[in-house]
């Protein structure tokens, strides 16, 4: 199996790996109502558009590939998108306040993922919300020697350690999972019956005899309509997702009598 450690459009694998990451921004979209976004580990930019697009009055698109963010400039440029050069681990160059902040697919790279956490908890307005993703280690478990797989990882989190990793940080916290959708499931079990040649057979024999039969084979193409997150099932998702919120006690210590939140989201765990 081979790894990448961005999607970069263009590319051979690109229309098959974008649809999932696509459908964690498009989740994210639920929690925007205007106010002040951080994409942490932006990569080329297509989510920060999104998130942009969706109503957010500023996003913050976080990277610490030059080379990405010059992508993220030329293909997904928007007026309210501001790319920034930065280690996400640390991210010393971001300031300010935001109401939502997202980091798809990144806690995975880092080194320190606690510091990491405990930044994003310090940079939450109050009432504000943590999306994060990560690959589930009970469907990709690790080499031999403890590492995973894919090169570009330091440490992959099966659900329950996923859990306590953000918990440690966010008095608020639900894991869910990212599945493919049942009728995307059956749409390839179809294409594998039209592989068996007993199949095609049977059905070439059909059509000669002047029936009318389906002689395309059934589409398995991709899209975000293809997926769905929930909370069940979480042992075969290949994405976990991290929905998280400070303590109530947590934000009082840290913002004092400031209570009210510039914006909240339409949903709750």
């Amino acid at each position: 199996m081979s790894y990448v450690e961005r999607i970069v459009p263009g590319e051979a694998y690109w229309s098959s790996y974008v649809p999932a990451h696509r459908q964690r921004y498009q989740f994210a979209t639920g929690f925007i109502r205007g106010g002040r976004v951080l994409d942490a580990g932006c990569g080329v930019g297509y989510g920060a558009r999104m998130l942009a697009e969706a109503g957010a009055t500023e996003v913050v698109a976080v990277d610490i590939s030059d080379a990405a963010l010059d992508q993220a400039s030329r293909y997904f440029a928007h007026p309210r998108v501001r790319l920034v050069r930065d280690n996400c681990e640390t991210m010393t160059m971001v300031d300010g306040f935001f109401n939502a902040i997202v980091a798809f697919e990144s806690l995975e790279h880092f080194q320190e993922p606690r510091v990491f956490l405990e930044k994003v908890a310090s940079l939450l307005t109050p009432g504000g919300v943590f999306l994060c993703s990560t690959p589930n280690a009970m469907v990709f478990p690790p080499s031999s020697d403890g590492r995973p797989k894919n090169p570009y990882h330091v440490h992959e989190y099966t659900p329950e350690e996923f859990h306590a990793l953000l918990g440690s940080h966010f008095g608020e916290v639900s894991v869910r999972g990212q599945h493919l959708t049942a009728a995307y499931r059956f749409a390839g079990q179809l294409a594998l019956l039209w592989s068996n040649p007993f199949i095609r057979f049977g059905l070439l024999l059909q059509r000669l005899r002047g029936h009318k039969v389906r002689w395309k084979a059934p589409s398995v193409d991709c899209t975000e309509a293809d997926y769905v997150i929930r909370e069940d099932e979480l042992s075969s998702a290949e994405v976990l997702v991290g929905i998280c919120r400070r303590s109530l006690r947590a934000t009082r210590e840290a913002y004092g009598s400031l209570t009210e939140a510039p914006m909240t989201d339409s949903g709750r765990f």
